[in-house]
């Protein structure tokens, strides 16, 4: 992988500690890599690619029936859960999501971003990788499968499997998915759906603004 010389974040101007760190610092640093030379125990793990980022567990609900609200209600919970013990199994040497920054190697990606989702482009700011060491870790994955997975944990039932096989292709850093989901035009029949391709990285890391 070719790591760009210049990554691309969108600032978002609502998070006021993002902002009010950004201004001081004039850096990023992803939180597994900040917490490097804290505690050696910690240090040991993150080396092996053995640190366990989720501190929680899902379970087996007793309910019989799910509401829909149950459903929207857990929705990033399972998928940031089943991404993570995925990457944790398979890709243990990868940047996890709940540590990592999110950031483009392209402004051209940005403005398909800004298209797509309505983001700011005002407020897209320029940096570089401070440094190269051993511990720094990057991946560059297609966003898109993250955003067809939502509507698909949501709005069906799959089984480990099909969830597996997501974040397989996700962290294998491959392109477009295809999946057979629900119709909503004729309710009992499926259609192929395509999650689109849209790459970003996800560092583990620092990232210095470029002014």
């Amino acid at each position: 992988m070719i790591v760009p010389e210049i990554f691309y974040i969108f600032v978002d101007p609502s998070r006021i500690i993002t902002q009010h760190n950004l201004q001081i610092t004039k850096q990023f640093i992803s939180a597994g890599y900040g917490s490097l030379g804290i505690d050696s125990k910690f240090d040991e793990k993150y080396k092996k690619g053995e640190v366990d980022y989720v501190p929680y567990e899902l379970k087996e609900s007793d309910l019989l029936m799910l509401s829909p609200y149950y459903w929207s209600a857990i929705n990033d919970i399972r998928i940031e859960t089943d991404a993570e013990i995925v990457r944790r199994e398979r890709f243990k040497f990868l940047p996890s999501r709940l540590s990592c920054i999110y950031a483009f190697g392209t402004f051209e990606d940005c403005e398909i971003a800004s298209e797509r989702y309505d983001w700011d482009l005002n407020t897209v700011k320029m940096f570089k990788l401070i440094s190269n060491d051993p511990y720094v870790r990057i991946a560059k994955v297609n966003m898109e499968i993250v955003s067809l997975a939502r509507d698909f944990y949501k709005n069906t039932s799959m089984d480990w499997e099909n969830r597996e096989y997501i974040w397989i292709h996700y962290w294998s850093g491959n392109g477009n998915i295809k999946m057979a989901g629900p119709s909503n035009e004729v309710l009992g029949l499926r259609k192929m759906y395509d999650s689109d391709l849209l790459y970003e990285y996800l560092i583990e890391g620092a990232l210095k603004l470029i002014e």
